[in-house]
């Protein structure tokens, strides 16, 4: 191949991939619900289905950014339109394949750009006032209850018999070297960090003055007491008011995608 051919072979192999890459972002555009545009938006017909102005517009915009500012030529603007009629001729195969629903990939896409759309719609809807947004914290209280604190008391030890004993009643005393837990009351998060999940869940679960364990650590084995549990609190509203509205939009975009999938079950035929 001459050093001629090379440019031209390159600009080939990237015009093809970026037809292929194309596919799945126009397969998505038609997912998301993308309007058709109007005939006199069009700046070509592949098979009768348009291609939208704006969306030209918008691939020579991008070639012009490339450029860092440099002018795009009527060439340049040619290759553009080709390359999104080469985008739609490859679609067309693609929805004749059914490469939406055998290929993996693009499935994941779709499906996640439906979600994505279902719920950006619910995201249009007029905020809630002030009364139903504290409605809301009320009588969800439970989403914003702090984690449990925990007072207890531990000790490590490298022999699995001393941490039985300890179980069975000896005196709570970590072998020398042993990293203590922080003072204070504790979060079950904090736990799990320093004793594992298992441990955790199990002192989470002790009534309080029991010990629990040997828990099996890395080089030894954990035993503990459980002092103290303060229930957790609901922050006031005020505090959290962010977290709140941040959490109601999510409940909000929830159940819009539910309501959705609810109502095409009842329109879909779906034998199992």
């Amino acid at each position: 191949m001459s050093a001629a051919e090379a440019p031209d072979r390159r600009g080939t192999l990237l015009l093809v991939l970026g037809a292929l890459a194309g596919v799945c972002i126009a397969a998505v555009s038609l997912v998301r619900g993308e309007p058709a545009p109007r005939t006199h938006d069009a700046v070509a017909f592949v098979d009768g289905r348009p291609i939208a102005r704006d969306r030209y517009d918008r691939a020579l915009a991008a070639v012009a950014a490339d450029r860092r500012g440099g002018a795009l030529t009527e060439t340049d603007s040619e290759r553009v339109l080709e390359r999104m009629i080469d985008e739609e001729l490859l679609l067309s195969r693609a929805m004749e394949l059914e490469l939406a629903s055998s290929d993996p990939a693009l499935r994941n896409e779709l499906v996640r750009a439906m979600i994505d759309r279902v719920q950006a719609q619910a995201a249009e809807a007029p905020p809630p006032s002030a009364e139903a947004l504290r409605d809301f914290y009320e009588r969800e209280a439970w989403r914003f209850r702090r984690s449990p604190r925990l007072t207890v008391e531990h000790a490590y030890y490298r022999d699995e018999a001393a941490a039985r004993a300890a179980v069975d009643g000896a005196p709570l005393e970590s072998d020398p070297g042993a990293l203590p837990l922080p003072s204070g009351p504790l979060t079950i998060g904090t736990l799990t960090q320093r004793l594992g999940p298992t441990a955790a869940r199990a002192i989470a679960e002790l009534d309080v003055g029991a010990v629990g364990g040997p828990w099996r650590a890395r080089d030894g084995w954990h035993v503990a007491r459980l002092v103290d549990r303060r229930p957790g609190d609901v922050p006031p509203f005020e505090a959290i008011e962010d977290q709140v509205r941040a959490e109601h939009a999510r409940v909000q975009a929830e159940r819009a995608l539910r309501a959705f999938l609810d109502a095409r079950r009842d329109e879909a035929e779906i034998v199992r």
